[in-house]
């Protein structure tokens, strides 16, 4: 009876908290705030490009231009999609589950971004059928 009784607040009060704590930070991941832009490319403009000396330079006179999703012209992904990929990103077990930014790129490729004070992560995401997966990830360690 005793051992009972000690398997019963194991579970009680060790299992059922971490648990809770478990999913509690998940659910909390999915939904908290995250920057989302919208990226596009564009030609740099000339007063810009005239100063750098791009043939010399070999510089390429694209420019990617993120802007927020709110104030985008052209919202490439609605949002309940990017709650879906919000939703992935929160469960997978192959990603840090808090990002600080979305940035939407094309219809079927995202870039979640992590920053902290040593590291930014950045994971390339694709759209394969109705699944979202990782392509490709990069680490860059900041320096103080």
């Amino acid at each position: 009876m005793n051992e009972q009784k000690i398997k019963r607040g194991i579970v009680l009060y060790v299992v059922l908290p971490g648990l809770m704590l478990y999913f509690g930070m998940r659910l909390f991941a999915q939904y908290r705030h995250v920057d989302v832009y919208v990226s596009r490319a564009a030609l740099m403009p000339v007063e810009l490009s005239s100063k750098l000396h791009m043939e010399e330079h070999k510089i390429d006179p694209r420019v990617i231009i993120e802007t927020p999703y709110d104030r985008a012209e052209d919202k490439i992904l609605p949002m309940d999609e990017i709650q879906r990929i919000r939703s992935q990103i929160a469960w997978s077990k192959a990603m840090p589950a808090f990002i600080d930014s979305l940035t939407i790129q094309s219809t079927n490729r995202v870039l979640a971004r992590r920053t902290t004070r040593r590291v930014m992560l950045e994971y390339q995401l694709i759209r394969r059928g109705d699944r979202w997966w990782i392509e490709d990830a990069t680490r860059l360690n900041i320096r103080n």
